[in-house]
């Protein structure tokens, strides 16, 4: 891991997953986002996350196996789980939550539990 912080502008969704498998950690410090995509997708190439934890993609991560989640508006919390991750094996944790994303979001699951959600409606 590089001591390196960068922070990108907009891009194409082609180009999204070039950028997810060339970085350590994807990191989403966002107050209140619903579910943001950006966290399955960087997991599903095998980027570990951090995220706060008022996000609905918290749900994705399971702490220090796959990502870490940090309290929201606290920047002493986010700075510990910045520098925890630096010394975890992201190797490790990129591999769980590619392995996390295929196996409880793929389609047929997705379309499995979508259609016991309609079906008890």
């Amino acid at each position: 891991m590089k001591n390196e912080v960068k922070i990108l502008n907009r891009m194409s969704h082609s180009d999204m997953r070039k950028v997810y498998i060339n970085h350590d950690v994807l990191l989403l410090p966002s107050i209140g986002e619903a579910i943001g995509m950006v966290v399955p997708e960087s997991m599903a190439c095998g980027t570990p996350v951090i995220v706060s934890d008022t996000v609905g993609a918290k749900d994705y991560v399971i702490e220090s196996e796959n990502g870490l989640i940090f309290k929201t508006g606290d920047y002493r919390d986010l700075t510990d789980k910045i520098l925890a991750v630096s010394k975890m094996d992201i190797g490790k944790m990129g591999k769980n939550a590619a392995k996390h994303i295929a196996e409880n979001y793929n389609i047929e699951k997705v379309a499995d539990n979508f259609y016991k959600i309609l079906k008890n409606l």
